[in-house]
């Protein structure tokens, strides 16, 4: 067995603005034991490659893979799996960083917890003006269809995931999203694994125009392929769920158009989603939603 207790699994593609941050705070853990650090670098056309170089040349733990072309976000992930050592996965975005005791923080939790497979970190979030806050995550209910349902409101959100490594043999990456791969993931590590929640924040999730899923023509192809890829996966008890989450994600994609100024498309998916679930009626961020795009026509 590897003497690496955690591998951190950075996909990046052209972010080296942020790149060096990140890296910086991984390298200053208080954690005394041993860790690897892995960035897959996703076919960048910046200088992050320079700044990888630099970086490979003080940092000892860091390892630098690339793809030659860019794949996205789950294939650079699925690459970092298939190399990691640790027996425990962090995954880090290229512009989020990790605060100093994190590691230490999540070694203390596994000792205490040592049957959990998922870690779930509270984060701070931090704004394009750099407004701090702290994003607070509900307890694990021990009920699973409760608790995933939790996640499909967003309550896990924002946070960090620690994976016990052998479990990411029954999961990899959807590669055919370019977004949402995440909420596909660990959906299924909540609803199939043991979880915990570390209520100490051991991150700061930085929010940018820049992230993908700001782009609308990425999250439109992607909203409902992530829910419907799964449920595939789930248990049937999992099953009445199903028509919930594809309303989210309807009334998701209807913000989105609203937006951008596109009433009428946004309208249509607002109804979609009532058809699919219509207490989503009940729902006051969505009836909100529902009558300023009503009042646009």
């Amino acid at each position: 067995m590897s003497n690496i207790f955690f591998s951190i699994v950075i996909p990046t593609y052209n972010r080296a603005l942020f790149l060096s941050t990140t890296l910086e705070s991984l390298s200053n853990q208080t954690y005394q034991g041993e860790y690897e650090i892995i960035v897959v670098d996703d076919g960048s056309t910046d200088n992050t490659q320079k700044i990888l170089e630099k970086w490979i040349k003080k940092e000892s733990r860091l390892k630098v893979v690339r793809h030659k072309i860019n794949k996205g976000a789950a294939s650079a992930r699925n690459t970092g799996i298939s190399i990691a050592k640790g027996q425990y996965l962090l995954f880090l975005d290229s512009d989020d960083r990790l605060l100093p005791e994190a590691l230490k923080i999540f070694e203390k939790k596994i000792k205490n917890h040592p049957e959990s497979e998922v870690f779930i970190g509270a984060t701070f979030k931090e704004n394009v003006k750099g407004k701090i806050r702290k994003l607070t995550i509900p307890n694990i209910t021990g009920n699973k269809v409760s608790d995933l349902k939790n996640f499909i409101d967003g309550k896990f959100s924002g946070c960090l995931y620690l994976v016990k490594k052998e479990i990411l043999s029954y999961h990899t990456f959807p590669e055919s999203l370019k977004v949402r791969e995440d909420f596909v993931i660990r959906g299924w590590w909540i609803a199939l694994h043991k979880v915990f929640p570390v209520k100490t924040a051991v991150g700061i999730i930085k929010d940018h125009p820049d992230r993908l899923r700001y782009k609308t023509e990425f999250y439109l192809e992607s909203a409902l392929a992530s829910v419907n890829l799964l449920f595939q996966k789930l248990p049937q008890e999992f099953q009445k769920l199903y028509p919930y989450a594809k309303a989210k994600a309807y009334m998701e994609i209807g913000g989105k158009l609203y937006q951008n100024g596109k009433y009428k498309e946004a309208f249509e998916y607002l109804n979609q989603a009532i058809k699919i679930y219509p207490k989503i009626l009940l729902n006051f961020k969505f009836l909100k939603k529902y009558l300023k795009t009503c009042f646009r026509f």
